[in-house]
């Protein structure tokens, strides 16, 4: 049934819950606010594949509302999380979020007719950057018992594989310049990476340098043994359009991840 929703199936046979918290416990006030995130299930079923989206935003925007509806006909559980943002968040803490959002919805996606072993992780932009580093820096789900291993798939959409901006100006007060340092998903290029699909628009049309920095983190894996990642440039697509237009590459990825 994967892709195979029609308008009416959503409506009628699919729900919402919004808002809902991932770190009811934690310490920190301000983590616990920000920390929640949306889901669009399946009303009575069990065993859907789940796509796990972060937004984009720089990582200094954006929130758990805004995952393209059209991602919804994919057929997966969807859990849209967010987390803490820059400048009150300095690095790692949102990728930290992030990692406690993984283990979050493996933990209670069940209830929601998702099945826990067939999680994949996706988001655009600076939520790309975040799922490259939670697909190839293993020591934060590591925290949480778990490892990247442990999902089906990581789809980076037209996010930064090199040093992101935002770090950038945290660390040096500027960010005109590429930079690639352990922060950087392409630091940690291994033979080990899990499943990945590295996604982005045509170059001369997505964000700056983002083309040239994806086919990098490409060749940087392949160079490195792994024959479970593949780089991809949407024809036509810029660092916007690419966000609907992953659409379609998220459906063959998924489709053929549980095929095998």
């Amino acid at each position: 049934t994967l892709g195979a929703l029609s308008a009416e199936t959503l409506v009628a046979e699919w729900a919402t819950a919004r808002d809902v918290s991932f770190l009811p416990d934690d310490p920190d006030a301000v983590r616990r606010a920000r920390c929640r995130l949306d889901l669009f299930h399946p009303k009575a079923a069990s065993g859907a594949p789940v796509l796990v989206f972060f937004h984009g935003g720089g990582l200094s925007g954006g929130d758990h509302h805004g995952t393209p509806e059209i991602y919804k006909h994919l057929g997966c559980v969807i859990v849209s999380p967010t987390y803490r943002l820059y400048p009150e968040a300095k690095y790692p803490e949102f990728i930290e979020d992030a990692a406690a959002a993984l283990d979050w919805t493996k933990r209670h996606v069940a209830k929601f007719g998702g099945d826990p072993e067939k999680i994949f992780v996706a988001g655009h932009s600076a939520g790309g950057y975040l799922t490259a580093c939670l697909a190839l820096m293993p020591e934060f789900l590591a925290r949480h018992g778990r490892s990247p291993a442990d999902f089906a798939g990581f789809i980076p959409i037209s996010g930064s594989m090199v040093t992101h901006f935002a770090v950038q100006l945290e660390r040096t007060g500027a960010n005109a310049s590429i930079l690639v340092d352990e922060t950087a998903p392409l630091s940690h290029a291994s033979k080990d990476a899990p499943p990945l699909l590295i996604l982005c628009g045509e170059p001369g049309m997505d964000f700056g340098s983002r083309p040239s920095d994806n086919r990098l983190m490409g060749h940087a894996l392949l160079e490195a043994g792994s024959t479970v990642c593949r780089q991809c440039e949407a024809p036509w697509m810029d660092h916007g359009s690419i966000l609907d237009a992953a659409y379609a590459y998220l459906l063959k990825f998924i489709r053929e991840r549980l095929a095998k």
